[in-house]
């Protein structure tokens, strides 16, 4: 198994190869972001601590952090995991693809494990850990509060002076080293301020002019809106000023009489049915039942006509029940000749 051990703080990574079965033993059955004690794997590493940060197994395939297995799966990878990689000739854009990962647990298919040395040993280990093995940094800081925290500058200084600069070598037809200087980030001058004044000013009268514009649209819907109510107002004055004048009187006169005599003359006449009232009168134990009048068309009159109307046939049935009957003569039979 392979054991790739990176030190961050020289910038160095170097790769040993273990060969002993026990000690690759005790480097199964760890998952990744565990913490494995270096006293184990030999003596060169008594008292370092590493931290596993990932691996391959024998096929190439890499571990994936939360996969909590120790076999080889298939799985839809997005843009937001570090395996994705897209391709420059591909037609869609951040797609999910499957892929095989195999899980983050150690076990006997996995051939190499990376990790970072979290504590150091006693001894130094050549070519990692050893000052001279300590590479320089390239580039210095470039952002200007981190170059003030380097140098312990105040607000008046300026950054821009003491940036670190990267010397170039002369090459090919070049005759002098070519000098290299990172362009200060977040720097603050006079410059800048004024573009930023300049910004807030632009905001401030774009929302005054956006105020006025409310105040003269406010105005005019007020000024539309008075408008149409004196409008009402003069139409419903002139309305109640027309029916005091004699002309004014004769007219909604003239024009009502017409309307209304349409509205009789479409009302169909209504028929009532009027019974005549009955008498019982008896004579010498004979009953005279008098039958009830057949029903008319009566056409509204005043309740004093319907009355009379209504008492005459009572009266003459009454008399007629008076007169005795007269007795019937017997026929005589004629005589012979």
């Amino acid at each position: 198994m392979k054991l790739n051990i990176a030190n961050p703080s020289h910038g160095r990574v170097k790769k040993f190869l273990i060969e002993e079965e026990q000690k690759i033993k005790l480097l199964h059955d760890h998952r990744i972001a565990d913490e494995i004690n270096g006293d184990n794997l030999g003596e060169q590493f008594k008292g370092y601590v590493f931290k596993i940060t990932g691996g391959n197994d024998k096929d190439g395939f890499p571990m994936m952090q939360g996969v909590m297995t120790a076999e080889r799966v298939r799985l839809l990878i997005g843009p937001q995991h570090s395996i994705y990689h897209e391709h420059r000739r591909q037609k869609r854009r951040s797609t999910r693809k499957r892929k095989s990962v195999r899980g983050c647990i150690t076990s006997n298919d996995t051939s190499q494990i990376n990790c970072v040395i979290v504590k150091k040993g006693a001894k130094d280990i050549p070519g990692l850990t050893d000052p001279e093995s300590e590479l320089p940094k390239l580039m210095g800081p470039k952002r200007a509060s981190k170059i003030r925290k380097l140098w312990n500058l105040t607000k008046d200084e300026d950054p821009v002076k003491f940036v670190i600069k990267r010397s170039i070598p002369k090459k090919g037809k070049r005759k002098t080293d070519r000098v290299k200087a990172p362009k200060v980030q977040r720097l603050v001058t006079p410059h800048s301020l004024s573009r930023q004044r300049h910004k807030l000013a632009e905001r401030k009268a774009a929302k005054d002019r956006s105020t006025e514009q409310k105040n003269a649209y406010e105005k005019m819907i007020a000024a539309k809106r008075d408008a149409t109510r004196s409008k009402r107002l003069s139409k419903l004055s002139k309305r109640r000023d027309e029916p005091a004048g004699a002309a004014g009187a004769a007219k909604p006169a003239a024009a009502a009489a017409p309307k209304a005599a349409p509205k009789e003359a479409k009302q169909p006449a209504k028929t009532e049915k009027v019974e005549k009232p009955v008498k019982k009168v008896a004579e010498k134990g004979a009953k005279a039942a008098v039958a009830p009048a057949p029903a008319k068309a009566v056409e509204k009159k005043p309740a004093a006509e319907k009355a009379a109307k209504a008492a005459k046939p009572a009266k003459e049935a009454a008399k007629g029940a008076a007169k005795p009957a007269k007795k019937a003569e017997p026929k005589t039979a004629p005589k012979k000749k």
